[in-house]
C-alpha cells in the first residue's frame, strides 16, 4: 500500500511503489520491468498474499522475458513493509530484502505444488497446469527452460512444446482451438483496430481469455504491446503476425472488420467481463468460497444495469 511506500521512504529507502489496488495488473506490471529488470514483488505471507502473488505471477508469464530476473519476498504474516521496519529496523529489513526474496522460477514450482497437492495423481495435476500456463509465454527460450525445470520435478514429459509445430502446420488459418464468439470476435477486433483501448481495460481483461489457449498467447501478447501509449494498429498486426504466422488470416479478420464504435466497444467490455465471471461461478462451484462467490454475483449485479443501457443507446444509434 502506499502507506507502506512512505514508510520506506521515512527509513530512506525509496526504492518501493504501490499498484494502489487489490492485485496487480498486466500493465503494472509492464511498467515496473521498464523501471528496473529485477523487481522484488512483495507480499504478505498469509492465505491472500500467496494468492495475491500467484495471480501477479500468471499475468507475468506473457510478458516475461528471459533478461528479466524479478523475485517474490512474503513478509511474516500479520506483518506489512510498515511494521517490519518499525520493529527490525532499516538494516535489518535491507537485510530480508536481500536475502529472502525467491526468484520467479521458484516462485512458480512452489506454487503449482501447493495447486497440485501430493502423489502421482498431483505431479500429473501438476504437469496438466504447467503446460497450461507456459503456453501462455511469448519468449520462447524462457518457456523451454521453465518446461525442462517442471518436466524434471514432475518426471513427466510436458505436450505443449511438442505440439506447437503441429499447430504452426497445421493452422493457417484460425486454427481449431481458436474459436471464438460473436462478443470475443468484436470485442479482439476492437482492440486490434485501436490500441489505444487497451489502456482503459480493467486488470480483469487480462484473464478474459485464460481458458482459450488458441488465441490466450496471441491476446495477451497484444495486451502486453497495447501498454505502450505511442504503439499503431499496424505495429501490432505486423509484430503479432511476425511471432504468430499462423493465425495471420485471424489477425488480418480483427483488423479490417467493420470498424466497432466505442459505445459498442464499452457494452463488450462489460459482456466479456460477465461473462468470465459466470464461467468462474461454473468453474469454481464447490471450491471458492462464500465471500469470493458472493463478491463476484455483486459484480455482476453492479454491471447489469449498464449493460442493458448500453445496450439500449446501441440500437438507438443502430450500432
Amino acid at each position: 500500500g502506499y502507506m507502506d511506500v512512505l514508510a520506506l521512504a521515512c527509513f530512506d529507502l525509496k526504492i518501493a511503489l504501490a499498484p494502489l489496488g487489490t492485485a496487480i495488473g498486466e500493465r503494472q506490471i509492464c511498467e515496473i520491468f521498464r523501471l528496473h529488470e529485477q523487481p522484488v514483488f512483495c507480499f504478505d505471507g498469509d492465505r491472500a498474499g500467496r494468492q495475491a502473488a500467484w495471480r501477479a505471477l500468471e499475468r507475468m508469464l506473457p510478458i516475461l522475458k528471459a533478461e528479466w530476473s524479478p523475485k517474490f519476498l512474503y513478509l511474516p504474516e500479520g506483518e506489512d513493509p510498515d511494521s517490519l521496519l518499525r520493529k527490525e529496523g532499516r538494516e535489518t529489513f535491507i537485510a530480508r530484502l536481500q536475502q529472502e526474496p525467491k526468484p520467479v522460477l521458484d516462485t512458480w514450482l512452489n506454487g503449482l505444488k501447493l495447486l497440485a497437492g501430493q502423489g502421482a495423481d498431483g505431479r500429473a495435476r501438476m504437469a496438466k497446469k504447467a503446460d497450461a500456463m507456459l503456453a501462455t509465454m511469448t519468449d520462447h527460450y524462457l518457456q523451454q527452460a521453465w518446461r525442462q525445470e517442471i518436466e524434471q520435478t514432475t518426471g513427466i514429459s510436458l505436450q505443449q512444446g511438442k505440439r506447437r509445430p503441429v499447430a504452426r502446420a497445421a493452422a493457417t488459418d484460425a486454427g481449431k482451438g481458436a474459436r471464438l464468439t460473436t462478443v470475443q470476435e468484436r470485442f479482439i477486433a476492437a482492440l486490434m483496430q485501436q490500441p489505444s483501448r487497451f489502456s482503459g481495460l480493467p486488470d480483469v481483461a487480462g484473464d478474459f481469455f485464460v481458458d482459450n489457449q488458441g488465441v490466450r498467447s496471441l491476446y495477451m501478447r497484444a495486451f502486453s504491446m497495447g501498454a505502450d501509449a505511442g504503439v499503431k494498429q499496424s505495429d501490432i498486426e505486423k509484430q503479432l503476425i511476425q511471432e504468430f504466422p499462423e493465425h495471420q488470416s485471424l489477425i488480418s479478420r480483427w483488423v479490417n472488420q467493420e470498424a466497432v464504435p466505442d459505445i459498442e466497444f464499452e457494452s463488450l467490455v462489460l459482456d466479456m467481463e460477465a461473462n468470465h465471471i459466470n464461467h468462474l461461478l461454473r468453474q469454481k462451484a464447490g471450491e471458492a468460497d462464500l465471500l469470493e462467490r458472493i463478491n463476484m454475483k455483486k459484480r455482476l449485479d453492479a454491471i447489469g444495469p449498464e449493460r442493458r443501457k448500453l445496450k439500449e443507446l446501441l440500437q438507438e444509434t443502430g450500432a
